[in-house]
């Protein structure tokens, strides 16, 4: 049902409606036969962490980087995982723009 519900509209628009709000994005979850949707009802808290904060610090504004420049930039190499989070939190600040998709992506320090 959750499939279904977000493909006809209904979950597109409480989607819509919570990121607009600035709260943290409803989860879907389906097990055996049944399907939850849980929505949070406290705004979701963002904060710019040590590393972006250093990265930031080396960059001009309007410069273009990859995932592999942003990675370089530390002497203690970041996992994947948590480089793809600070990439979508810098996203989600909006500091940073993204283009292009899979491993031509780049993104620019607004």
């Amino acid at each position: 049902m959750g499939g279904l519900a977000f493909c006809c509209g209904a979950g597109a628009l409480i989607s819509n409606t919570m990121k607009e709000a600035g709260r943290k994005l409803p989860e879907w979850t389906s097990a055996n036969g049944k399907t939850t949707l849980r929505i949070y009802s406290k705004k979701e808290e963002l904060a710019i962490n040590e590393r972006i904060r250093y990265f930031l610090s080396r960059c001009e504004k309007e410069m273009e980087f990859t995932r592999t420049d942003y990675m370089d930039v530390f002497e203690k190499k970041p996992s994947k995982g948590t480089i793809q989070n600070d990439l979508l939190l810098m996203l989600k600040l909006g500091l940073t723009e993204k283009y292009g998709d899979g491993p031509s992506t780049k993104y620019k320090v607004k």
